[in-house]
């Protein structure tokens, strides 16, 4: 956690990406009735020491980084603190390369590997390509490629050399899928493992409880009455054929047509792709920092981390053309911190704040400390930058007596920081998962 900032800007949020984690952080106030809840931490009542008892059972703990169940120092999660972390700017463990980020392209991959030609991955935009085929050749297009002449091997020829308008610079097909629905996973099931304990977690699904289904309603909404919708765009494969042993993925912002032939354009740049690898049906792809940000759809100001898609394609000429799966990753206190609480908790709905605080309030809030509108209240539980797990200091309890707030903050190694701002700069945040059903479409032309 860096130093703490000044009053955040109030800002509208079209889709709160909220994730949660499993800890119960409240503080029990002396007197429920009152408005203020009392002192708002109390190390004996809520079991948070910097560092507890249980490292090696394969629970992540309150101060706790990671916890894989084993002894092995080489595997990055050692003494239940992460050593290697990828995105950290330092070479630890099996990394062959830490650029300071998680985005493909720049020379060291998301998943801290030297990023080679020949290797089979295309990583952009030092390669055009990267393949077996005679299309390719030192990772660049063959003589012939990108001329507008489809001549074999080329699976397709636009003539040009640019990825993501539906022919790859390699000449390879790539195929569009636009989002048709969008929405918080409940199922625990449909997370990930984002923590090396080899259990999935999605805690979004669990803290979102009984108002999942109004929040996915609202993103219904948008997505039916919206002409800005997200697509997922897959690099190497033509529909019809068997998905091949690897493709790219992309969240895609171009000019695209959907199945009723509308024009469809998302706003802003393509997101940051990712590799994926096949098994039959199904797609998944690498670990990577992805910005979820599409106007009309999804708005958020930072990116999803270690997020992951799992999919499975669809490629028949009888049913509908579909993929369907989850995409699944950690939220950052942080950006929550920055959005509205769109449920007009506090004052605004007229039960005073269980702590006065001199901030607007969040959906890191509502998330973080609940609600009685059915949130449960739920701490941080994946630790992003390997100091421990920092948590959140709640004053109050979600009863209609006073709306509790997020009043500061614990560091990983125990530091408390009562300051209501602390929020803004928290590193740590909360696994969550979304189902997400796209259904083929077409790249629009120039």
């Amino acid at each position: 956690m860096r130093a703490r900032s000044a009053l955040p800007v109030r800002r509208a949020l079209a889709l709160a990406l909220a994730a949660v984690g499993c800890a119960n952080g409240q503080r029990h106030g002396p007197n429920l009735g009152a408005p203020d809840a009392g002192p708002p931490y109390d190390w004996t009542d809520e079991h948070l020491p910097p560092l507890v008892e249980g490292c090696g059972d394969g629970i992540v703990d309150p101060g706790e980084s990671c916890d894989d169940a084993n002894t092995d120092a080489a595997d990055g999660c050692v003494a239940c603190r992460w050593s290697a972390l990828c995105g950290n700017g330092v070479i630890e463990g099996a990394e062959t390369c830490d650029d300071g980020n998680r985005i493909n392209g720049d020379g060291c991959r998301a998943s801290c590997e030297v990023e080679q030609c020949g290797d089979g991955q295309l990583d952009a935009p030092a390669e055009a390509c990267d393949a077996s085929s005679g299309a390719c050749v030192g990772c660049a297009p063959a003589a012939g490629c990108g001329d507008g002449q489809l001549v074999a091997p080329e699976a397709c020829d636009d003539g040009n050399a640019a990825d993501w308008d539906g022919c790859s610079a390699g000449c390879e097909t790539e195929e569009l899928f636009i989002l048709t629905e969008l929405g918080f996973a409940t199922d625990p099931a449909l997370g990930c493992d984002v923590t090396g304990t080899g259990s999935l977690q999605n805690a979004a699904g669990r803290a979102l409880a009984t108002t999942a289904v109004a929040w996915n309603s609202q993103v219904a909404r948008q997505f039916r009455d919206s002409t800005e919708r997200p697509a997922i765009a897959i690099n190497g494969w033509r529909r019809g054929t068997p998905l091949p042993e690897r493709v790219r993925l992309a969240m895609f912002g171009a000019v695209i047509l959907d199945p009723l032939a509308r024009v469809v354009t998302p706003a802003g740049l393509p997101f940051d792709y990712v590799h994926a690898v096949t098994d039959g049906e199904r797609i998944t792809s690498d670990v990577a920092d992805i910005a979820l940000n599409a106007d009309g759809a999804v708005v958020i100001e930072e990116p999803l981390r270690r997020a992951r898609f799992t999919l499975a394609a669809r490629p028949d000429d009888v049913n509908p053309q579909r993929i369907e799966g989850t995409v699944c990753g950690v939220l950052e206190v942080r950006s929550l911190a920055h959005a509205m609480d769109l449920f007009g908790s506090g004052t605004a709905s007229g039960y005073p704040l269980c702590q006065e605080v001199e901030r607007v309030i969040s959906l890191a809030d509502l998330v973080g400390a609940g609600r009685r509108l059915g949130f449960v209240p739920t701490q941080p539980d994946t630790d992003l930058d390997g100091d421990g797990l920092e948590q959140l200091i709640v004053a109050g309890l979600p009863t209609d007596l006073c709306t509790p707030i997020i009043v500061g903050c614990v560091e990983g190694d125990g530091t408390e920081i009562h300051d209501p701002n602390c929020i803004f700069d928290f590193d740590d945040g909360w696994s969550t998962s979304f189902f997400v059903v796209a259904e083929r479409a077409s790249f629009a032309g120039p």
